[in-house]
């Protein structure tokens, strides 16, 4: 899927909580995957993992939309400003 496709999408999708609230909210769903899977004798559950980190990335992708900023805009300029600072 297109990253415009996907951001049409969940721009269409109903919202139940305030944006900021539930982008921190899968946030820290994400670190307590992480930190419970990093204990002595535990692995961190990968499906699991990939689940709230696509929870964020669509909390991030409707924040986006409701300030009319196009995902696939943001994600070219990260990674053009990155690589300049990487090249200096």
């Amino acid at each position: 899927m297109k990253l415009s496709d996907y951001q049409d999408q969940v721009s269409q999708m109903p919202l139940y909580d305030d944006l900021c609230y539930g982008l921190i909210t899968e946030v820290g769903e994400v670190v307590d995957i992480i930190k419970k899977g990093s204990r002595q004798g535990r692995s961190i559950d990968r499906v699991h993992l990939g689940e709230e980190i696509a929870d964020v990335c669509w909390y991030l992708t409707r924040l986006a939309s409701e300030y009319d900023l196009s995902m696939e805009h943001l994600l070219d300029g990260n990674i053009e400003k990155l690589n300049k600072r990487h090249n200096e």
